[in-house]
């Protein structure tokens, strides 16, 4: 099993969690749910889709990027903050 959230911005597509289960077949499950996701994004005009991933991602996040040549594209900062919290 395995499920997939993605959305479309003005200008990328955008795979935001790619869950799986952890056998080997549910890696084919999941190059099947982003390779959807893919086409989904290509019908609505996107030319690039992006998947991140971080050290403490799942490693078969890496690997489903592998399957479809995806490469490293510039990095992301993002800013937090505790709320309730005074400065």
């Amino acid at each position: 099993m395995g499920a997939l959230v993605a959305w479309a911005f003005p200008d990328r597509g955008w795979i935001k969690r790619v869950a799986l289960g952890r056998g080997p077949a549910d890696l084919d499950v999941g190059a099947a749910l982003v390779g959807g996701a893919f086409e989904v994004l290509a019908r609505r005009g996107m030319t690039t889709a992006g998947l991140p991933v971080g050290r403490r991602d799942p490693a078969y996040l890496s690997d489903l990027g592998d399957r479809f040549a995806m490469t490293v594209g510039k990095t992301m900062a993002v800013m937090t903050k505790p709320l309730g919290v005074s400065p």
